[in-house]
């Protein structure tokens, strides 16, 4: 059953941007420290709000009584959600609530119980973000993490798999290449709206015109204390739209800080994080959006100094700027 259950379920994974959902991050600080995520500027700025750095089962269940059932819940956020030992509990509670659950995950932390209890449950999406040749992740790729790495393959069908090095690591690969799964996905990462900029100075700023957010601005973050920030983007915290604690879902989005993400898309001198977006921002005008990408594009290869990587960041943003146009 449960095998049916997730092969249906990869049938969706490439709609999983269609509807509103709200990510769960379930701690703060990060464990991988991986190269390319600004965990320095979300632990600075979140030190500044609260001292609850590991979400409470109580508080994600409050939390969530507040959420619409048709809000899917995305167990990945700002750190890597099985580092909260709570987490299984947490997707078990969700999706017994009936919201559709995704996950992405490294597998940090995650054992073979945990696996085995989330192939019984009916998941949207299961993405697993594996360990490269380099050094970009700092995940140990020893005998217990290629026992759950298995778990996974064998019991969840619809798992899918990236790398955001040139190439996994060659116990990961030797062990899937042993496995039918198609080719593991390479990515690219993204500027995260120029929140790992040492200088403050943005590489990427749609500086004038009318832009648009292909999320819609509702693929929004819960954070351990309850606070409620715009989405996957905002390490630095700068837009918390609320508190599901002390408010409901839908004052999220008629709050003051909302209603200046949503100004902002029309004023550029607003400044608000979506005008830094490479992922999911876009100039409303096609040319004048190409005006802003293209230069980006190569200010991002001095940087990646990856030609595969430099190809696949062009195909990514090609790939969200249809799905934006489809969604217009």
């Amino acid at each position: 059953m449960a095998k049916q259950r997730n092969e249906k379920s990869a049938a969706s994974q490439n709609n999983v941007l269609d509807a509103p959902a709200l990510e769960i991050t379930t701690n703060i600080g990060c464990p991988l420290a991986c190269e390319y995520c600004p965990q320095h500027v979300l632990l600075a700025a979140y030190r500044l709000r609260s001292s609850e750095f590991m979400m409470t089962f109580d508080t994600f269940k409050s939390c969530l009584d507040k959420v619409p059932l048709a809000v899917a819940i995305d167990f990945s956020g700002m750190s890597e959600p099985w580092k909260n030992p709570d987490c299984t509990r947490m997707v078990r509670h969700a999706s017994d609530r009936g919201h559709k659950i995704r996950i992405h995950t490294t597998l940090y932390g995650m054992g073979s119980d945990d696996v085995e209890l989330l192939a019984g449950l009916s998941l949207d999406a299961f993405r697993v973000h594996l360990p490269g040749t380099g050094d970009l992740e700092k995940l140990d790729v020893d005998a217990e993490y290629l026992e759950v790495l298995e778990k996974v393959v064998e019991l969840i069908p619809g798992a899918r798999f990236v790398c955001f090095d040139s190439r996994p690591h060659s116990a990961v690969k030797a062990l899937l290449n042993r496995y039918p799964l198609g080719k593991i996905r390479m990515a690219s990462a993204s500027n995260r709206a120029d929140n790992e900029c040492s200088d403050g100075k943005p590489l990427f700023f749609i500086g004038k015109g009318a832009i648009r957010c292909s999320n819609s601005a509702r693929y929004n973050i819960l954070l351990p204390n309850g606070d409620v920030t715009l989405c996957c983007m905002d390490y630095g915290l700068r837009h918390i739209l609320g508190n599901l604690l002390l408010s409901g879902y839908d004052e999220l989005f008629s709050g003051q800080e909302f209603k200046k993400v949503c100004l902002g898309f029309s004023d550029p001198s607003l400044r608000t994080l979506c005008r830094s977006c490479t992922v999911f921002g876009y100039h409303a005008n096609i040319l004048g959006d190409l005006c802003y990408r293209v230069p980006h594009w190569f200010a991002s290869y001095r940087i990646l100094r990856n030609w595969p990587q430099f190809i696949h960041s062009i195909k990514r943003n090609v790939r969200h700027y249809f799905n934006y146009l489809r969604k217009s």
